[in-house]
């Protein structure tokens, strides 16, 4: 079976580590509301920090050394993995299931953070994109899908494909946003993994 798992906020706690680099930017007394906005103009080629720093820098001064703050957290993403995510994908694995990460962003910076997360071992293949995912090309049909965002499940829908599972973890972004679907939910891996959902 083909299963594409999402990877921020389903393996990787997205909200800790975006915590972690607001703290930072804080440190070199950037506001969030500077960040934010030259964010909000990267909005068609996706978040990635050193991007928008760049454009933060051409009408702010601030200390070059954030860039190796930023490349240094960025090369500890394990730690912001969540404590069932190598368990599940041992777990998808080991049921000979074929594993495709599939996540939306900044290509390089999603790629990145995947990287050193160290998980090339569990998945077969991985899938950047800057589309919704409904609108790429995938095998609907025989796939399992699990997402948190509420849109990507909305367009995953519209293809019909052999399963959904919405993962709401506790105070993550998008677990208080109610989808009037019936659709499996979960508030784990884990769960998947004890109710052998796959």
């Amino acid at each position: 079976m083909k299963v594409y798992v999402d990877f921020d906020r389903t393996l990787f706690d997205c909200d800790k580590f975006l915590e972690d680099l607001y703290a930072l930017i804080n440190k070199y007394n950037i506001s969030k509301t500077i960040f934010k906005e030259c964010q909000n103009q990267c909005r068609k080629t996706g978040f990635n920090p050193h991007i928008i720093l760049n454009l933060v820098k051409e009408k702010y001064e601030f200390d070059e050394e954030l860039f190796h703050e930023i490349d240094n957290l960025i090369r500890n993403t394990s730690n912001y993995l969540y404590q069932d995510t190598i368990p599940f994908l041992e777990y998808l694995k080991d049921n000979k299931n074929e594993i495709i990460i599939l996540t939306k962003g900044n290509s390089d910076y999603q790629r990145e953070k995947i990287f050193n997360a160290h998980l090339d071992l569990y998945y077969n293949k991985l899938m950047v994109t800057m589309k919704h995912k409904g609108k790429l090309h995938l095998d609907y049909d025989n796939g399992v899908f699990i997402d948190d965002n509420p849109i990507e499940i909305q367009s995953l829908l519209d293809r019909k494909p052999k399963m959904i599972i919405r993962i709401q973890r506790e105070n993550s972004k998008y677990s208080s946003i109610p989808l009037d679907i019936d659709i499996k939910t979960v508030k784990s891996l884990q769960e998947i993994m004890d109710n052998k959902i796959i």
